[in-house]
């Protein structure tokens, strides 16, 4: 029996309804990794190119509903998307068989897109480089938190002194 109908039989029934065969050859015996678990949840934070404050309030929230949309079609979960006028947080959830770097490309290309079409913003466009922060599950939420609150967190602190705290500080201790 080859691979592929081994697999086909662990993904549609929990282990101990495939044949005895098959579990022992996938190993099946052993209930505690009857299949791959993982959490990978991510902070990424982008900037419009320049660090211009081209996001205007009054379309905002469209854009980042547009964001976690786009991260949806990828395949991953958008668990929080928030920003300012001039840069966007990303808490994201990706699978072990994203690559991090196609997702962030499909992302801002899809967004400057919609934003040229939609809003007619034909010079918008985004830096091409993202700051990215692994998140541990017991901080998710004080992580979306910090996102939800970008607006008043700003009032007090530029993006520039923002970004340059998570990398000196590390994005955890900084949000802690």
């Amino acid at each position: 029996m080859d691979s592929s109908r081994w697999e086909a039989c662990f993904e549609a029934h929990p282990p101990d309804q495939c044949p005895a065969r098959i579990r022992a050859r996938m190993g099946a015996g052993d209930s505690t990794m009857s299949s791959t678990h993982f959490s990978l949840h991510y902070h990424i934070v982008f900037s419009t190119k320049h660090r211009q404050p081209v996001i205007a309030q009054d379309w905002r929230p469209r854009l980042h509903a547009f964001i976690g949309g786009a991260v949806r079609t990828l395949g991953g979960i958008p668990e929080m998307v928030g920003g300012t006028a001039d840069h966007v947080h990303l808490l994201i959830s990706l699978r072990t068989t994203h690559r991090l770097a196609d997702v962030m490309r499909d992302v801002k290309h899809s967004s400057s897109q919609w934003i040229h079409e939609t809003l007619n913003l034909r010079n918008f466009g985004w830096q091409d480089r993202y700051g990215v922060f692994t998140v541990s599950p017991t901080i998710i939420d004080k992580v979306k938190s910090y996102i939800a609150n970008q607006e008043d967190h700003h009032r007090k602190q530029t993006f520039r002194e923002e970004y340059l705290d998570l990398l000196r500080m590390g994005a955890h201790r900084l949000i802690l």
